[in-house]
């Protein structure tokens, strides 16, 4: 019997801090990130392209494990991360500091905690994220594993692409779990093949 589960679904919108990724205008990218949170699980995805391209993070937020799923126009394909390792195209950022402010800022009816981000990006930039959705270890394969809270407004570099997201809604629902599942028509591709078939898109 198909098992139905409580998710936590926030949209984000997306802001690219450039005005090209290579030769794409980052204008007509993708300007939409959705999560959902659910049974120890969370999957970010984001669509574009008239649903010619679609990228989705599946992470198992108990083993610490992150499945990447690409699908660009006849191509699926999906490739299992190792313990801890971050998701395919995911910039590791390891000079980032991220410094507690002691600010609070109020972002989609939630108490958001402020915190200065350094070293990335563009300067004065703020992360903000809240204790107030509750999900355990939810940026355990990001990083932002040092926040143990839901992201609400953060940076990230995807491949070439220098985002900006901030939650625009938040939602409880029930999905089957299956959504947390790679679908049937996706291939097992080794991580340099994902590698470059993703970088080949900004180029």
């Amino acid at each position: 019997m198909e098992r139905n589960v409580e998710v936590k679904i926030i949209q984000y919108d997306v802001t690219y801090i450039n005005k090209n990724a290579g030769s794409i205008p980052t204008k007509i990218l993708p300007n939409k990130m959705t999560l959902i949170m659910g049974d120890d699980y969370a999957m970010n995805s984001i669509e574009g392209f008239l649903g010619q391209f679609s990228l989705i993070y599946i992470a198992n937020l108990k083993r610490k494990k992150v499945t990447t799923l690409l699908k660009l126009f006849d191509k699926k394909y999906y490739y299992e991360g190792n313990l801890g390792e971050l998701p395919i195209g995911i910039d590791e950022m390891k000079s980032m500091i991220l410094k507690p402010t002691g600010q609070k800022r109020t972002i989609l009816d939630f108490e958001a905690n402020e915190y200065d981000i350094e070293n990335v990006g563009i300067d004065g930039m703020k992360v903000y994220s809240t204790d107030e959705i509750r999900v355990k270890s939810p940026n355990g394969n990001t990083p932002y594993k040092l926040i143990d809270e839901v992201l609400l407004q953060f940076y990230t570099k995807l491949s070439v692409l220098e985002m900006y997201l901030t939650a625009e809604s938040y939602d409880l629902d029930s999905a089957s779990i299956k959504i947390f599942a790679v679908p049937d028509d996706y291939i097992l591709v080794p991580k340099l093949k994902m590698e470059k078939t993703l970088s080949e898109l900004f180029k």
